[in-house]
């Protein structure tokens, strides 16, 4: 695709996505709700320049201000949202209320790894419908993350910031802005695209998703992964102590940093990129590991070993459905399965399977008995970082 026709392309379709902004503030608000009128009209003059700029050759355009608008689409439709609905005024998810509880707890010298989770979901009024649910009916209620994730809303608890769904936000803006910094600036406007276009990604960050967290540090690896194995294990070792999702990584990080390394003449840089990522996922988690062994392992496990109910948009709703056979062990199977498969084509056809580290874990959960579609929905951005930063056909 020319750069002429890329331009084209994506000034029609910014002005198509303001238009649509702009027609759910003036339904959502028109003519009583001022502030909602006005980002209305707002958004059709956005989309006016959008136009503007399809005839337009500089280069800026394509570099700098359609990117631009990506963003200024980010902030109009997380306006429209949180002005149009009471999305604010609860969390559509126990994760982020599980987070939140749990820094303030820690701010109150109490271990989350022992403490009974419920309260937060009356706290944060999380709907029953979202709240996880185990396959025997119970609900979940322990922290059933590494510690990170809680860690990183501690700062905003204890300045009294009363809602995170704030803190996911900046974190969305905050991974839109290290990929343009990451990818060439030809191509700012197709990763913005990417975010814009798909409403998941703002939904599930102001519903209370708080898969992005892990995601601003997954774009820094997939930048990196082929040209500084220590940067790189540095942010995978923060990615994986704020969620499992990253731990999928891991293996296929060990073998392409073997080959990178030259690690038969080079043990010591080997080992070295592996103590980076192994200090950092623990630096965050040891003192809750030293307060409570016990406790700790079972939480950070929960996800494999608490056995939550069934759910999820992979091949668990054919079973669901009763299209195929209903049997946990047998995803169980598949899902392992999966994950060897993918490893062994890694390692066996290391040029051709390239992109594999930031595509199987989607492959792999895509198996798993709990399958969600926020599980999906952040790697198709990191894959495209890594294509663009690496050059990769």
């Amino acid at each position: 695709m020319t750069y002429v026709r890329l331009h084209q392309l994506g000034g029609a379709v910014l002005a198509t996505i303001f238009v649509d902004i702009g027609y759910r503030a003036w339904i959502a608000g028109a003519p009583h709700d001022r502030p909602l009128v006005l980002l209305s009209v707002a958004a059709y003059v956005i989309a006016f320049v959008a136009v503007r700029g399809i005839f337009a050759t500089e280069r800026p355009w394509l570099t700098t201000v359609y990117p631009a608008l990506c963003l200024a689409g980010l902030f109009a439709g997380a306006a429209v949202l949180g002005m149009s609905t009471d999305i604010l005024q609860h969390y559509s998810n126990d994760a982020l209320a599980y987070d939140q509880y749990s820094a303030q707890l820690l701010l109150q010298k109490r271990d989350p790894y022992v403490a009974d989770m419920r309260p937060a979901l009356t706290q944060f009024a999380v709907p029953a419908k979202d709240r996880t649910v185990t396959g025997h009916g119970t609900l979940v209620t322990e922290q059933s993350y590494p510690a990170l994730a809680f860690l990183v809303y501690v700062p905003f608890v204890a300045a009294h910031v009363a809602n995170m769904l704030w803190v996911n936000l900046a974190l969305l803006f905050a991974a839109l802005l290290l990929a343009y910094a990451f990818v060439p600036p030809e191509s700012r406007l197709a990763v913005g695209l990417i975010v814009l276009v798909v409403p998941e990604f703002l939904y599930f960050v102001m519903g209370g998703g708080t898969d992005i967290v892990w995601v601003l540090p997954m774009i820094a690896v997939a930048a990196l992964w082929e040209s500084s194995p220590e940067w790189a294990a540095l942010w995978l070792g923060v990615a994986c102590a704020l969620k499992q999702d990253a731990w999928f990584v891991v293996p296929f990080a060990l073998v392409h940093w073997w080959r990178m390394t030259d690690a038969r003449s080079n043990l010591r840089r080997y080992s070295r990129t592996i103590g980076i990522l192994v200090a950092t996922f623990a630096v965050p988690n040891i003192p809750f590991a030293l307060w409570n062994a016990a406790a700790w392992i079972d939480g950070i496990l929960a996800p494999l070993t608490a056995h939550p109910l069934p759910l999820g948009v992979g091949i668990v709703q054919l079973m669901a459905s009763r299209l195929l056979p209903a049997s946990r062990g047998m995803m169980i199977v598949l899902w392992a399965s999966s994950f060897l498969v993918c490893l062994y084509a890694y390692v066996r056809y290391p040029r051709k399977s390239a992109w594999l580290p930031f595509v199987a874990p989607a492959i792999v959960l895509f198996f798993a008995p709990r399958s969600l579609v926020s599980y999906f929905l952040y790697w198709p951005l990191i894959a495209v970082v890594y294509a663009l930063r690496c050059e990769v056909p």
